[in-house]
């Protein structure tokens, strides 16, 4: 929507209050009109959440990761893309607030499952989700080996490595 547009406009500048006024009125607005757990409306909770955290209101960005996460968890399942994601930056909001060992366990959870369903070596693509996690508005990110000497490139070669770089 044309709000949640300018709410990333906000957030690429930094002003986080501002986004996340944004981000709050469109989960309202979707929520109402969408209903709670569709997809669109979670979304804007997902935001919401990751804007407070940035503002450093990480009590209530885990108030809301925890929220979205019970939602996916029911309607998705605990294997989904999204529920994933979404204990992902639940890990990360506990980790902000320095409940480091809860944070740990949340990380460890989303990575196990993540080999287990989708064969990934440790380590790919996690770090650079966290990276762009960390990121500031403005930054940059430099990710050694995302061409593999040149093999992500070819279809040909399908080991388990490159595999992982590519998808």
């Amino acid at each position: 929507t044309s709000i949640h547009n300018l709410a990333y406009a906000y957030l690429s500048q930094g002003k986080f209050a501002e986004a996340a006024a944004l981000n709050a009125q469109t989960m309202e607005v979707r929520k109402r009109a969408l209903g709670p757990e569709h997809p669109d409306t979670l979304k804007s909770q997902m935001n919401l959440a990751n804007e407070l955290e940035s503002q450093g209101k990480a009590v209530e960005a885990e108030a809301e990761h925890r929220a979205v996460l019970k939602i996916l968890e029911r309607v998705h399942g605990l294997e989904h893309p999204d529920t994933l994601k979404s204990q992902m930056n639940l890990a990360n909001a506990l980790q902000s607030q320095g409940k480091n060992a809860e944070a740990e366990t949340e990380h460890r959870a989303v990575l196990k499952t993540k080999e287990r369903i989708l064969g990934i070596p440790p380590g790919y693509p996690d770090y650079v989700e966290q990276g762009f996690h960390l990121l500031r508005a403005g930054g940059l990110i430099a990710i050694d080996n995302v061409l593999w000497s040149g093999l992500v490139a070819d279809p040909d070669v399908s080991d388990p490595d490159t595999t992982a770089l590519r998808n």
